[in-house]
């Protein structure tokens, strides 16, 4: 999926892939809210929910800390990736 979003990222641009991802999300987990067979969790949490995820993930991140950071780019970029698994690490255990 990280090629196809990716040229929708060119076109569209990364804030607007994003905000839709988060809406797809939100839509997501109201719809799981009437489940009531397993096939149906599978197509909306695994398929509309992995697209939701996909548009919020490294692809569109990386291309707006890319236009916004020139001189400190990288770590700009490692941060942001750090952020998933320290945010794992922390809250698991709370939990």
């Amino acid at each position: 999926m990280g090629w196809a979003l990716g040229i929708l990222v060119d076109r569209v641009g990364p804030r607007r892939v994003m905000a839709w991802s988060t809406a797809a999300w939100a839509l997501t987990l109201l719809w799981c809210s009437r489940i009531q067979n397993i096939w149906q969790l599978y197509a909306l949490f695994g398929v509309l929910g992995g697209l939701a995820t996909s548009g919020l993930a490294y692809v569109p991140t990386n291309a707006l800390l890319s236009r916004w950071f020139a001189r400190h780019r990288g770590l700009a970029i490692g941060v942001s990736q750090a952020g998933v698994p320290l945010g794992t690490a922390v809250f698991a255990p709370l939990v």
